[in-house]
């Protein structure tokens, strides 16, 4: 049978099938050339820097934290502590300001008395006690 085109050695199969069938398709390459550089991905702002919060040898707690909220627009703390610790030593802190109020207070979490702290961020209220 000379005129038969359907035998398997006329037809083209696979990839070749789909590429003599629409030659004017272009095929997206699926790996980069070698030669060309990798992608990367586009840089995004740095964010800014954490503020530090700076607690200084000789002051008190009760003082840095009115100094921090002060700087943070928050309300004076209410004390209703009798107790408050003097801080020993330079004492600093990264971050928000709750994130610093935290530090301070974890740092005398292990005293004799401990201070206790509650935070009302929506009111800008910090509350102190034993």
């Amino acid at each position: 049978m000379s005129g038969d085109t359907s035998s398997p050695s006329a037809a083209p199969t696979g990839a070749a099938a789909l590429a003599s069938s629409h030659p004017q398709e272009k095929t997206a390459p699926t790996a980069a050339p070698a030669d060309s550089p990798p992608q990367t991905p586009s840089a995004k702002p740095a964010a800014p820097p954490k503020p530090t919060w700076v607690a200084n040898p000789g002051s008190t707690v009760r003082e840095t934290l009115a100094h921090w909220s002060s700087e943070a627009g928050w309300a004076v703390p209410q004390w209703d502590a009798e107790i408050d610790y003097q801080v020993p030593g330079t004492l600093s802190f990264e971050g928000d300001f709750l994130d610093a109020v935290r530090g301070l207070f974890k740092a005398y979490a292990r005293a004799k008395r401990p201070l206790l702290v509650d935070a009302y961020p929506n009111q800008k209220i910090i509350h102190v006690t034993e």
